[in-house]
């Protein structure tokens, strides 16, 4: 019964998320977002950068960053594992718009293979819904912070495609939908380790919740 009252609110927020993409001065193209994510051997993995997890070594993913038209400052950090650290880079104001440059991209490597690359955009929730459909799995979890907030992780593609985003509490429909995502393109290994984490299949949350752990 409760998710059936809650579909009413389900269908308007998603109808509010339809005018506002038609709404916006250029929404992308269905091509330029699984450009931006796929994971695919035919691109290369993540195209505009050319950097493929699992598969691309971290002095390759470097050069990748170096040749890309879209990159200023590129920094690695190592990590105390051996040949394990990350790579972090700003954007130079050439890259497309749905990128957020306020937040540094990021590439994480393990033996010196990369594992994870991680891009924080202004793309809504609710626009990726629409481009790639249900999450396979996730769930909210609680923030210890002040205000009061949580994140949400969900998963596509068996765990080669995780997002996050982070929402207000209590919640609300309307900043569930437009909360802007960070993408995370992960290699084969890390998936299951995605997998392992987030192993809940994928149900809307009800209004009102504040995170569970």
């Amino acid at each position: 019964m409760t998710r059936l009252l809650l579909l009413p609110a389900v269908l308007g927020s998603l109808l509010l998320f339809a005018l506002f993409s038609m709404a916006r001065a250029r929404p992308i193209t269905t091509g330029e977002f699984f450009t931006l994510i796929s994971p695919s051997a035919d691109c290369g993995g993540i195209c505009p950068l050319a950097i493929n997890p699992g598969s691309m070594t971290s002095s390759q993913a470097v050069r990748a960053l170096e040749d890309s038209s879209w990159v200023a400052d590129i920094v690695v950090t190592r990590g105390m594992e051996m040949d394990s650290g990350y790579i972090q880079w700003t954007w130079n104001g050439e890259q497309p718009a749905y990128f957020d440059t306020a937040r540094q991209g990021s590439i994480w490597f393990q033996h010196g293979v990369v594992q994870r690359v991680e891009m924080s955009t202004r793309i809504p929730f609710g626009e990726l819904w629409l481009h790639t459909g249900i999450p396979q799995t996730g769930r909210l979890h609680g923030m210890s912070v002040t205000p009061p907030r949580m994140y949400q992780m969900v998963t596509y593609e068996r765990g080669a495609l995780s997002v996050r985003t982070e929402i207000s509490c209590p919640l609300r429909l309307t900043a569930y939908w437009f909360a802007p995502v960070i993408l995370r393109v992960n290699s084969p290994y890390y998936a299951t380790s995605v997998l392992l984490l987030e192993p809940e299949p994928y149900e809307l949350p009800d209004v009102g919740v504040c995170g569970a752990g």
